[in-house]
């Protein structure tokens, strides 16, 4: 029966309350899944743009300077061993 199409007409009063209440619960269900993967996909999208911004993790205060390499530490240190003398 190609290109026909089957449709059936069902009372609410002819099907069993319990049915009912068993396809809003799935449909509910589904609903919620539905909202979680919405929010878990905005949650990246977002994480993904923004997370790791200096702005986002606390540094955008923070003066941009040069650390001294460890030899240049370490002179220093040898001049303020020799201030305390």
């Amino acid at each position: 029966m190609e290109g026909v199409e089957l449709i059936i007409m069902i009372k609410r009063e002819d099907i069993d309350e319990n049915l009912l209440v068993s396809l809003n619960k799935r449909n509910e269900n589904w609903q919620i899944v539905e909202d979680v993967k919405s929010d878990l996909v905005t949650h990246k999208l977002e994480d993904e743009t923004q997370a790791h911004l200096p702005k986002n993790v606390g540094l955008g205060n923070v003066d941009n300077v040069k650390q001294a390499s460890k030899t240049e530490f370490d002179e220093h240190l040898v001049e303020f061993d020799a201030h305390l003398d």
